[in-house]
């Protein structure tokens, strides 16, 4: 899907949705920098999804780690008998 250029960084967006954690209403956020709420929550929707992206990869390269000091590779059947 084509998505249009953001007149924010994405340290600036960051920075925004800092603010909404410490507690600064959206409506307020939304007012301050002149967007509307559904630009910002699309801003809250795709730092959700980034953070799962890096949780999964984080987990993958630890499983990968275990199965390496373990010996055994990813593609081995580990119900031998």
């Amino acid at each position: 899907m084509y998505e249009l250029p953001s007149r924010f960084s994405d340290e600036q967006i960051i920075g925004i949705l800092k603010e909404h954690q410490v507690g600064l209403s959206a409506a307020d956020l939304c007012r301050k920098y002149g967007v509307s709420n559904v630009t910002f929550y699309i801003y809250v929707v795709k730092a959700h999804e980034s953070t799962i992206q890096l949780i999964d990869t984080e987990i993958g390269a630890h499983f990968e780690i275990r199965l390496l000091v373990a010996g055994t590779s990813p593609q081995s059947d580990y119900r031998k008998s």
